[in-house]
C-alpha cells in the first residue's frame, strides 16, 4: 500500500524502486532479473531454477501485480508483461496449492481489467 501511496503522490520512480527493493528483500530476486525473463518462462524459472516454494511464488506474483499496475498505468514499456508475469504466477500458485483466496482472485480480475479495458493517461 505504501508503494501505491508514493505513486499516487506523483513519485513513479520512487514507487517502483520501493517495490523492487522489497521484492528483493523478501525473495533475494532483483526486479531487473525478473524483467529479463519472458512471461511464459517466469514460473519455470522461479520454481525449477530458483527453487522457490509456492508461498514465495505468491509473494513475487503480488509484488509484480502492484509494480505492473503502476507500470501499465504509466505506459511503461514493461507494464503489460509485468502484469502477465504476475497473472501466470498467481494462476500457478492456485493450481499448485489448490488454495483460492479472495485476494488472489481480485488481483487476477484487476489484471484482466487493466489488460483489456485500460485507457492510458494523456500526459500532455
Amino acid at each position: 500500500m505504501y508503494m501505491l501511496g508514493i505513486w499516487k503522490d506523483g513519485r513513479l520512480n520512487d514507487a517502483i524502486e520501493y517495490g523492487a527493493e522489497n521484492l528483493e528483500n523478501f525473495t533475494d530476486l532483483p526486479l531487473a532479473e525478473i524483467d529479463q525473463i519472458h512471461q511464459d518462462e517466469t514460473v519455470k524459472y522461479l520454481v525449477e531454477e530458483k527453487g522457490m516454494a509456492p508461498g514465495l511464488i505468491r509473494v513475487v506474483g503480488e509484488f509484480l501485480f502492484h509494480i505492473g499496475s503502476i507500470r501499465h498505468k504509466e505506459s511503461h514499456p514493461n507494464g503489460r508483461e509485468t502484469l502477465l508475469k504476475a497473472k501466470n504466477l498467481l494462476e500457478w500458485y492456485e493450481k499448485d496449492t489448490q488454495v483460492y483466496s479472495f485476494d488472489v482472485v481480485s488481483m487476477k480480475e484487476e489484471i484482466e481489467n487493466l489488460l483489456t479495458n485500460f485507457v492510458p493517461p494523456n500526459h500532455d
